[in-house]
């Protein structure tokens, strides 16, 4: 199965209240998105079966403008009617990749296991956001194992490994246990733990602003 889409469209607009002064031309923001996805399943034996999927999103965000303000901010020997202006932006691209990989077990008896693994790698450019360009990866290792120990009784333990760059690592686990007493009625009790990794723009984010091409005007 394969699914792709592209998006793209545009925004205008004058007069944006940034805190970076008065635009002097319009700001327009000229936005790309981007994905593909494609997945497979394939049944090794009655039993087992394997199932992968591959995901690529990508995102193209241009916005450039010129922008000006007192030129007193820059240096006090300016006139108090001087304007400085320069051409500034908050240009940004931006992708990330996924591949999931899932074995599924079901036994002739009363057991059942999930495991598989997911990678991530992820790239952005910013000069704005980042101070120039950004690279990421993750892994994850995961595993379901579900026990039908009593007709009415069905005990599940699971966990999750996550590596990320720089040596770090995350475990988070989850045990379960469920009742039915009846078809139509269920009791859980579950205990777990998650730790969410932050992406780029939380864990790596710098934003500055640079102009460029400043000229002064009177």
């Amino acid at each position: 199965d394969f699914q792709a889409g592209y998006k793209a469209g545009e925004d205008t607009n004058d007069y944006r209240g940034s805190g970076l002064g008065k635009d002097a031309t319009p700001e327009n923001e000229y936005l790309d998105n981007y994905f593909a996805s494609v997945n497979s399943q394939h049944f090794l034996t009655a039993t087992n079966s394997l199932k992968w999927q591959l995901d690529y999103t990508g995102t193209r965000d241009k916005l450039e403008w010129i922008g000006c303000q007192a030129a007193t901010s820059l240096s006090a020997s300016f006139a108090r009617t001087d304007q400085a202006c320069g051409d500034l932006n908050r240009n940004i691209s931006s992708s990330r990749t996924d591949l999931d990989v899932q074995d599924t077990w079901l036994s002739t008896g009363p057991y059942k296991l999930v495991s598989g693994l997911h990678m991530q790698h992820q790239y952005a450019n910013s000069e704005t956001y980042y101070s120039g360009s950004l690279t990421r990866n993750t892994y994850q290792l995961f595993g379901n194992f579900e026990y039908h120990f009593l007709p009415q009784w069905i005990a599940t333990l699971a966990g999750s490994e996550e590596y990320m760059d720089l040596g770090q690592r995350a475990f988070s686990p989850r045990v379960a246990l469920l009742f039915l007493p009846t078809e139509n009625h269920s009791f859980r009790a579950v205990y777990s733990g998650a730790i969410r990794s932050p992406d780029l723009f939380e864990d790596r984010f710098q934003w500055h602003q640079i102009a460029r091409n400043v000229t002064i005007n009177g």
